[in-house]
């Protein structure tokens, strides 16, 4: 029960901060353009350096919320950027994502409809106290309709945090499909454990919020 009080405040509290961001009709339809264009060149530009683009609060903002937008954004919100980091689950997680987003970008496969990010307690502690997200790993999908569901939150209770279900939630949410290609040196992990219900049984690290 206290799960899902917690979904619906979430939700609530990012419909409302969508709705302060959402654009109207445009006034000036050329600097529209241009300030789009100017967004997607710059995005495009990180992820020429790392596939997963690794945000302050003032970027999360400017890119992830603020007008104009025609894209959409696939963030990880993780406590696990720093090597003194208790979370476990999360540096499995952001290898996780990181191929997610490597096989997205691959020649023949990018597009900038979706970009990938990744926002650490850390380093920004206001998007977590924005979104009242107290636990870590989480993803989000932010879209360019300014539209915010459930569904647009990873449901760690019915997927595992791998690669190809992400890449299943990522077509569903953006209609876009994310081909896995796994890296051949990679060492395998145990993202979860079950009971014998088949249940899941995750270990998220709790934020303390100031």
């Amino acid at each position: 029960m206290a799960e899902v009080w917690w979904l619906w405040r979430l939700l609530l509290t990012i419909v409302v901060a969508l709705l302060f961001v959402a654009p109207g009709v445009p006034t000036h339809p050329s600097r529209w353009k241009k300030g789009l264009a100017k967004k997607v060149s710059q995005l495009m530009g990180w992820t020429k350096k790392d596939r997963v683009i690794r945000m302050s609060d003032t970027m999360f903002y400017h890119f992830v919320l603020d007008a104009p937008k025609n894209y959409s954004v696939i963030v990880m919100l993780t406590a696990a950027l720093h090597a003194f980091s208790s979370c476990v689950m999360c540096k499995g997680a952001a290898e996780e994502f990181q191929i997610l987003a490597n096989s997205y970008q691959r020649p023949g496969a990018f597009t900038t409809k979706v970009f990938f990010a990744m926002v650490d307690y850390d380093e920004s502690p206001e998007v977590f106290e924005a979104l009242q997200v107290t636990s870590v790993p989480s993803f989000f999908h932010f879209s360019a309709q300014w539209k915010f569901t459930t569904d647009d939150i990873y449901n760690l209770r019915g997927r595992d945090i791998v690669a190809d279900q992400m890449a299943e939630w990522v077509a569903e949410r953006t209609h876009v499909s994310v081909r896995i290609r796994q890296p051949t040196n990679k060492l395998s992990w145990s993202p979860q454990a079950r009971d014998t219900s088949g249940s899941h049984w995750w270990t998220w690290v709790f934020l303390e919020m100031e």
